[in-house]
């Protein structure tokens, strides 16, 4: 097996692109088949463990833990795995999009995270220009950034919510609510440390989905926090699903006039 996996590593991908793209798709498949075998033998995944490779084997050990996360292996053990492999060398882009995602799920069933795993999170965020496409998001009129307007209403479209930082800020935003009670203290002062930070749409628009919990804690601060992350990136306003969390949660803003316009 590890054979193969010398042969289809994630340095085939870079390499690939200009002289055999046929490869490329052998590495995504065999990584993803890899991912399935470890969900159903974690034990032999454990044994192999110590062989695999930073930027050689990414795809693979990514695969293997968001599969992982989907079984009832012990949650404080995946995150001890996860650990281990960042100290060992583990920190491509790669890596770190599987591993946020398997830890979003991790923290779907195990009540949250811990905040040594956010602080982990935090440290994967890099707001890129080159992580996501900037021209998927220009094609609605300016118009529709007034904020004179209320805020549910004018043009508005779906988009696609591209992974990276987007599948680290969902992890965090589920390692907070997720716990019990849900920490929106925590939630809301990783907002406010963004405001100065991210600028993106995608990144708001994911960040904005997740914020209807606060208002389950103060309202008014709550509301206070929606105003200041929608005027910092009003062209969240023109797609349809922010729009629609927002108005799911319009009856508890306080004061009501600040949804109203």
């Amino acid at each position: 097996l590890f054979n193969l996996f010398e042969h289809l590593n994630s340095n085939t991908l870079e390499n690939s692109w200009s002289k055999d793209i046929s490869r490329a798709g052998g590495t995504f498949e065999q990584a993803r088949e890899f991912g399935k075998l470890v969900k159903e033998h974690p034990d032999s995944f454990l044994q192999m463990l110590p062989n695999f490779e930073p930027q050689k084997h990414d795809l693979y050990i990514g695969n293997a833990l968001e599969e992982l996360a989907d079984t009832d292996f012990p949650a404080n053990d995946l995150l001890q795995i996860i650990d281990n492999l960042v100290l060992k060398g583990f920190v491509s882009d790669s890596f770190h999009n599987y591993a946020a995602r398997a830890l979003e799920k991790v923290a779907e069933r195990n009540q949250g995270l811990p905040d040594q795993t956010i602080s982990l999170l935090k440290e994967w965020l890099t707001y890129d220009a080159e992580e996501v496409e900037l021209e998927n998001f220009k094609s609605i009129d300016d118009s529709s950034h007034d904020l004179k307007n209320p805020i549910l209403f004018g043009a508005g479209f779906s988009f696609f919510i591209p992974g990276g930082s987007c599948n680290v800020i969902r992890a965090i935003a589920k390692g907070y609510l997720n716990r019990r009670p849900s920490c929106l203290d925590g939630w809301s002062a990783f907002i406010k440390e963004q405001l100065s930070v991210a600028s993106h749409p995608a990144i708001w628009a994911e960040i904005l989905v997740m914020m209807p919990y606060l208002l389950n804690g103060d309202k008014a601060e709550a509301t206070q926090l929606f105003d200041q992350v929608i005027r910092n990136c009003p062209e969240t306003l023109k797609h349809f699903f922010v729009l629609h969390s927002i108005s799911r949660a319009i009856g508890w803003f306080e004061p009501k006039e600040t949804a109203q316009g």
